[in-house]
């Protein structure tokens, strides 16, 4: 699979680069949960989940479960292909990838927010038909795109969509920092503020994560779909900051 394009911008910002994937990290908690709320326990980002339920009806033999929870892990996968091949393509053809992937994930959830506000159903399952299918859909290919987007700050590989792996690069760079704190060479000090800075980076995604997550289920049942527009409002804040941190 291509890589994406890291963030890049001038040295001694990584701050900023941080915050601009703390804040996609943001909005794709808040899709996830919501997602969770409103599609009957079905992940849009958070594919573990989906994939553990997928098995687990795929050995009892519950065919529409089965196909139920495959169907949001198959559309997640073809926003990461198109994703992958938007993010080549525009190495080839020289053109900023990651605003074509923003845009294109905030034109998704946006659909999302749409299908939702016009419905008068509590979550999906009440939906008859291939609109209930189509609705899983929309936010599910917007996360995969968004897995794309974003891959790596400077020279530390990130994700804003799934966190088990934030978490071992956490509990991983945490020790070893712990670990330079008995070196007596000025390198091996340096080396642990290295991993500290990791250990940091991969918190603060995750603790963003975290609290889309929060943030939607204190949302939803207060303003209801208008909510989406709180992580697409993120989104276009992280687009706009591309014409000045570059990635």
């Amino acid at each position: 699979m291509a890589h994406a394009h890291p963030i890049t911008p001038p040295a001694g910002t990584w701050r900023g680069q941080l915050l601009l994937a703390a804040l996609m990290a943001w909005a794709a908690g808040f899709v996830d949960a919501y997602g969770y709320l409103f599609l009957a326990d079905v992940f849009t980002a958070h594919q573990s989940g989906n994939s553990a339920r997928f098995g687990l009806y795929l050995a009892q033999g519950k065919w529409p479960q089965v196909a139920w929870y495959s169907w949001p892990i198959a559309m997640f996968v073809a926003g990461m292909l198109a994703g992958a091949a938007i993010m080549e393509h525009s190495r080839r053809s020289r053109y900023h990838g990651v605003r074509v992937l923003l845009t294109l994930e905030m034109a998704l959830i946006a659909g999302f927010f749409a299908a939702a506000a016009n419905l008068s159903y509590s979550h999906v399952l009440d939906v008859q038909g291939g609109l209930r299918w189509a609705i899983v859909a929309l936010p599910a290919v917007a996360m995969g795109l968004q897995t794309i987007s974003v891959t790596r700050i400077g020279d530390i590989p990130i994700a804003t969509t799934y966190f088990t792996g934030a978490l071992n690069t956490f509990s991983e760079n945490t020790v070893q920092f712990l670990y330079s704190l008995r070196a007596r060479d000025a390198a091996g000090r340096q080396a642990g503020r290295g991993r500290l800075r990791h250990a940091a980076i991969a918190a603060v995604i995750w603790l963003s994560f975290f609290a889309g997550a929060i943030s939607a289920a204190s949302a939803k049942p207060t303003w209801g779909a208008p909510s989406l527009s709180l992580p697409i409002l993120a989104l276009a804040i992280v687009f706009a900051r591309t014409y000045g941190v570059a990635f």
